[in-house]
């Protein structure tokens, strides 16, 4: 079942890609995913980012930690919430990664140029990404709270930035199949 929590016992093989599962129980069973399109759509979102930007068998728990807090915030929240859940997700990461945005104070209404680099929103004169004053907005709002239902023309914005901020700090092209399938 997608997006389930399991404990398992796993055989680790040397030198090979398939291992042996000897025994592995239900924590949290996924039925909650494929009840909703939505719901399905961002939660395989959040584990093919991590997919895309953690070492193979590389542990680490902050990181599980932070998705399986996304999952349960999917699962429980209503399922117009769930562009917000993972906007905020994908930000924590960056933060977890060591290049998370500074997101600072802008004037109302005003566009900014986020730097790719050291992700500080800048004036309109300066080099970087543009955003619009509101895409910018819900950054650093979801941050807080994710409540929120995300309009389509920023949800666009922000995922474009998101994935090439991504992949800038990456040194790779970091986008999302599930969103180019399922989207």
């Amino acid at each position: 079942e997608p997006l389930s929590r399991i404990r398992a016992t796993i055989y680790h093989r040397k030198n090979r890609d398939l291992h042996t599962i000897s025994g592995a129980e239900s924590l949290v069973p996924g039925a909650w995913a494929s009840s909703s399109y939505e719901r399905l759509k961002n939660g395989l979102g959040l584990c093919e980012l991590i997919l895309r930007t953690q070492a193979d068998e590389s542990p680490a728990p902050e990181i599980f930690d932070l998705l399986d807090e996304a999952l349960q915030a999917l699962r429980s929240a209503p399922e117009d919430h769930g562009v917000a859940t993972s906007l905020r997700f994908r930000l924590q990461l960056a933060d977890v990664m060591g290049f998370g945005l500074p997101l600072a104070e802008i004037a109302q209404g005003v566009a900014v140029k986020v730097s790719l680099d050291d992700g500080l929103a800048r004036s309109e004169a300066a080099s970087g990404v543009r955003l619009s004053a509101s895409a910018y907005r819900l950054l650093s709002t979801v941050l807080e709270r994710t409540d929120l239902d995300i309009p389509s023309a920023d949800r666009l914005e922000l995922e474009s930035f998101l994935q090439l901020y991504f992949s800038h700090h990456l040194d790779r092209r970091i986008t999302s199949r599930v969103t180019d399938t399922l989207g």
